[in-house]
């Protein structure tokens, strides 16, 4: 079985060459407006086949959601010209995030209720241009909850939990004397 996946992920290249070509050559007797464009998602056959032909194809799923989103989302803007309205398929990956984890804390709440109601608005007024502001309420929000880490700090110890938390995972570099420096200034 191994060694038929292996040989189904070499091959996957040269299946969306074919394809691509397929699409490219008869894809104006087909009715299709840029075959050659449109051809080009056959190269997310790659990615998405690897993927899915590994052995945790289920913690993998949401990276082939994203590239199928991208797939639904190319096919809408090439050959339909819905490249505006065809943005909200990268929902999807969102959602199935959500349901997934199967869990929603706060943070994923309030992010959900504010892209709900920046479509409703971007829909109903038409404003798109002055509705994006919402969406600076996400960062704003989920900096005010803070992370979970800092939320579960003893008051006994918080000092040396939060000096840990910010070496380990806010800072993180590490920090090098010059020896060029310390001979300028002596």
């Amino acid at each position: 079985m191994k060694n038929l996946r292996n040989r189904i992920i070499a091959a996957t290249p040269l299946i969306s060459i074919f394809i691509f070509l397929l699409i490219g050559y008869f894809g104006g007797e087909w009715g299709l407006k840029s075959p050659w464009l449109l051809g080009c998602c056959a190269f997310l056959l790659i990615p998405i086949n690897s993927t899915l032909l590994t052995k945790n194809w289920k913690r993998r799923l949401k990276h082939v959601i994203f590239l199928l989103s991208l797939l639904v989302f190319l096919i809408l803007g090439i050959q339909f010209n819905l490249w505006h309205p065809g943005w909200v398929v990268f929902l999807s990956v969102f959602l199935y995030d959500i349901f997934a984890r199967r869990k929603i804390d706060l943070s994923v709440l309030s992010t959900v209720t504010i892209i709900v109601l920046y479509l409703v608005i971007g829909f109903v007024s038409g404003e798109w241009n002055r509705a994006w502001i919402i969406i600076l309420l996400i960062p704003i929000i989920n900096i005010l909850l803070g992370p979970h880490s800092i939320l579960d700090f003893s008051a006994s110890d918080t000092k040396k939990k939060f000096k840990e938390y910010i070496k380990k995972d806010i800072i993180n570099i590490e920090i090098v004397e010059n020896d060029e420096d310390k001979d300028e200034d002596d």
